[in-house]
């Protein structure tokens, strides 16, 4: 009797401490040590012989297999292991196709096909020198990349999601970001806090441009759009904590789930407080893993699982830009009047190059502009003189003209494209001029001096004196102009639990007591 009461009280203390242990520390261990074995079992028997992943058919797609280098860099795997029966890994088979992929007859770009190889190249510093500048070279005014490439049921114009991709490439191969790129796809955000598809609202694609938007380094996970998209995953998520389209009746859909859930880890946040009745959206792509090691429900293939993976992600699969990639520089900038005198101002950013456009609006002068959908901003009038907004070219033949400074032989030169395309740098100098005259001659250094110019002549009004500014990220938001905060979690589950544990604590105490209640009894007896 005594051996057995001894056996049964060290038994329910056991599971006393058991019950106290939290239940998201085993949850916590399984999510971030998961073994992978199985999937990659799965995608290595999919590899062609070419080294690419199919997608829809059997034939490699450079799209799937793109994805699949994203996927493999979220969970830490080498893609080099991937070795198809000719010797060639999925790295071999982008570098052999992607100028196929991204251009089309006719030699245009399809600027978010660029995007993707460049996102998938740069992780293994395979990416071809000159990718990121033909993206650069498809801005337009508006600050879209975009072009007129057609090939098959493909198009280069300018979509949500090809802007987001673009810009992912060059934030992945550390290039620089025009800044009115990513104002592009801030002011593209609808008011639910989404992204559109070409259909409306769509979760897989505002999932990306988050991700994209936080890579760019020009905006945090405080900004009102990130803000508003965080509120729009909360809204739409499932009892299974998972996410779906809705197109979709399915009960999971991995490729949706497994970019919200990267979304959500590039935004800093808790998965933990991610969770619907105990079930995290990890824990929801896991329940989709088949026998196979194929990861989906109803459509189960190597797109579906490398999406899927993306959710497995420990931290953001491309870290923002740095503060040493947002050093201050300077640009200087010259505005000579229609009454004879010339503005300057020394204009400070923290983005490697700005648009011409920003430039002039950074500077503090006083600006009249008109925006025309197809050919951007139009400078109207500078300082109260020139033409009003509404009658942008009244002065005709006179309008503003701009002007760079050539470095080399300190002349002007007259710009060849728009101030929204042209990308300002470091050290150089904007004008601006009424007429078809250049602006007055002045240097880089003497506008940006310690004690720098501020007119010739001076005349200037004494309410407009002019000041160097600072470029901050754009922060502008087409959509909702308050920023959207999170509502609270639902704390009823957590109720829930905590009533549970308080009953199993309640019953094992007095287990406890009755236990030492025979204890005492017994020794009373010997």
């Amino acid at each position: 009797m005594q051996h057995f009461t001894k056996f049964l009280t060290l038994l329910l203390l056991l599971v006393f401490m058991t019950a106290l242990v939290p239940a998201g520390f085993v949850q916590a261990q399984t999510e971030t040590d998961i073994d992978f074995s199985n999937t990659i079992d799965y995608l290595e028997g999919k590899l062609q012989a070419d080294g690419g992943f199919p997608g829809l058919s059997d034939v490699s797609d450079p799209g799937t297999t793109a994805r699949a280098l994203l996927a493999f860099h979220a969970i830490g795997v080498d893609p080099q292991q991937f070795i198809s029966s000719e010797g060639l890994t999925p790295i071999d088979y982008l570098l052999e196709t992607y100028q196929g992929y991204i251009f089309d007859d006719n030699q245009l770009l399809f600027p978010g096909n660029a995007g993707l190889i460049l996102v998938a190249l740069s992780f293994s510093q395979s990416a071809p020198e000159d990718l990121p500048s033909f993206i650069l070279d498809t801005i337009q005014e508006d600050g879209s990349f975009s072009t007129q490439a057609v090939k098959d049921w493909n198009s280069g114009v300018v979509t949500d999601l090809s802007q987001a991709l673009a810009i992912l490439g060059l934030a992945a191969n550390g290039d620089p970001i025009p800044t009115a790129a990513v104002g592009y796809l801030l002011a593209k955000q609808l008011d639910d806090g989404t992204w559109d598809n070409g259909f409306g609202s769509d979760p897989d694609t505002t999932a990306l441009v988050v991700v994209a938007l936080l890579a760019s380094g020009q905006v945090d996970q405080d900004h009102a759009a990130i803000q508003a998209a965080l509120q729009y995953f909360k809204d739409t998520q499932l009892e299974n904590a998972a996410w779906r389209p809705l197109w979709d009746s399915s009960m999971i859909n991995v490729d949706t789930t497994g970019w919200i859930t990267l979304a959500l880890v590039s935004a800093g946040e808790d998965l933990k407080d991610w969770e619907v009745n105990g079930v995290s959206p990890r824990r929801a792509l896991l329940s989709a893993v088949q026998p196979d090691g194929g990861i989906g429900e109803n459509f189960i293939n190597v797109y579906s699982t490398v999406e899927a993976l993306l959710g497995f992600s420990q931290g953001p699969l491309i870290e923002p830009l740095t503060s040493v990639d947002l050093a201050v520089n300077k640009a200087g900038l010259a505005v000579t009047l229609p009454d004879g005198s010339t503005v300057l101002r020394c204009v400070e950013f923290t983005a490697k190059a700005i648009s011409g456009f920003e430039l002039l609006e950074t500077s503090g002068l006083q600006l009249d502009t008109s925006f025309d959908p197809a050919k951007g901003n139009a400078i109207c009038g500078i300082e109260g003189q020139g033409c009003k907004s509404d009658n942008c070219f009244c002065g005709m033949p006179n309008y503003w003209s701009y002007w760079h400074m050539d470095p080399q032989g300190g002349e002007w030169a007259y710009s060849q494209v728009g101030s929204n395309t042209h990308q300002v740098i470091a050290g150089s100098v904007d004008g601006w001029s009424w007429g078809d005259q250049p602006p007055a001659l002045v240097s880089f250094d003497e506008i940006c001096a310690v004690n720098p110019l501020l007119f010739l002549p001076a005349v200037v009004k004494e309410e407009q004196q002019p000041t160097s500014a600072v470029l901050l990220p754009m922060v502008e938001n087409a959509g909702n102009s308050e920023e959207s905060t999170s509502d609270s979690i639902d704390v009823e589950p957590a109720v829930k639990n905590n009533l549970t544990q308080y009953l199993v604590f309640g019953v094992i105490v007095l287990a406890l007591i009755v236990i030492m209640v025979l204890v005492l009894r017994e020794k009373r007896t010997v």
